[in-house]
């Protein structure tokens, strides 16, 4: 089976087939990358059986929308299928092309990831890059079934020649690849970017009001605008406990003598399972996410790792479950001393 990513990586949510593939090559399955040229599309899958496409779509679907087509639904030229790439003729023109030609795959796969925006050298949106790693399953799970039963078996029994004795070696697409295929994600795809945050000069009204406004109760606090170096977090907790109940006036108190220092967070790069394992040691549910300059990057919930659907449920739910036991003393803020780089 051929699978071929396509796009542009510098145009942002373009880079959506590129991005498959590439996590793909990383999990040991072949896959090509290509502009999306028509002619070299056909060039690309001629001879080839069975072939899956990876592009960017524009269809008026919501950011990060996934849809197939297969060689069935054909012809595929139409409202619902338009490239994002930076190509002329795209996907959907290469397979009328072919069609025309009688160069079409017996078997074609057609994944359409709704792009956002297209922007030069723009980052990939949050949505397209979820959506990446659900086409990434999906792919995984269709080269699996279509593998003999021999080879897609979770585990198949050889015997080894030397001393007889039968031996059960895993398939490298198994079903446990496919099952923590997941776990290769990092954080900066899920995270949210470009947070909210204060600085420490900042007064607790003044916070409260942005609260308000963002519908948020955590904010990161940043050394100032231009370095964004992460200072601590504040929450609507520390507000109420720190300066409301003592009957301080919330104009005349800066935030940084509110504020938790050195808190608990998570590298941009780190994967999903250390992130939620961190969260689950440490007990806190949402992180600031950092690079290795402790610059604020974005921010991490509990919630993301429910709506990118781990494998591992299980895992986030026993996660949540040790976040809500109560191990703190009132008014003890949960700190971390700075990770090292």
């Amino acid at each position: 089976m051929l699978i071929i990513g396509c796009g542009n990586r510098e145009r942002s949510d373009d880079a959506a087939g590129v991005l498959v593939a590439e996590r793909l090559r990383s999990l040991g399955v072949a896959a090509q990358v290509r502009s999306g040229e028509a002619l070299g599309l056909i060039e690309a899958w001629a001879g080839a059986d069975e072939v899956i496409v990876v592009d960017a779509t524009i269809s008026g679907a919501a950011p990060g929308a996934v849809r197939v087509w297969s060689s069935d639904e054909l012809p595929l030229l139409d409202d619902s299928h338009a490239s994002a790439s930076t190509h002329g003729l795209g996907v959907a023109e290469a397979v009328q092309l072919a069609q025309t030609l009688g160069r079409l795959p017996r078997r074609l796969w057609i994944y359409g990831i709704e792009g956002w925006h297209f922007a030069l050298d723009g980052e990939v949106s949050p949505p397209v890059r979820r959506a990446v790693e659900q086409v990434v399953q999906q792919i995984l799970t269709q080269v699996h079934s279509a593998l003999p039963d021999e080879v897609a078996g979770q585990s198949a029994d050889t015997q080894d020649p030397g001393s007889g004795e039968t031996r059960s070696s895993e398939s490298p697409m198994g079903p446990r690849l496919i099952q923590e295929a997941r776990w290769f994600m990092q954080v900066k795809d899920i995270m949210m970017v470009k947070p909210s945050y204060c600085e420490p000069y900042w007064t607790v009204e003044a916070v409260a009001s942005l609260m308000d406004h963002v519908g948020t109760g955590i904010l990161p606090v940043v050394q100032d605008i231009l370095s964004r170096k992460l200072l601590g977090v504040v929450t609507d907790r520390d507000l109420c406990v720190r300066v409301v109940a003592p009957g301080l006036y919330p104009a005349h108190i800066w935030i940084k003598d509110c504020m938790t220092p050195n808190p608990v967070c998570c590298y941009s790069e780190d994967s999903l399972e250390t992130a939620v394992q961190l969260m689950k040691d440490k007990q806190v549910r949402r992180l600031p996410v950092v690079n290795q300059q402790m610059q604020l990057m974005g921010m991490l919930s509990i919630s993301d790792f429910v709506r990118c659907e781990l494998p591992d449920r299980e895992m986030v739910y026993e996660a949540l479950k040790q976040i809500c036991q109560p191990c703190v003393a009132a008014g003890q803020p949960r700190t971390s001393a700075p990770r090292a780089a």
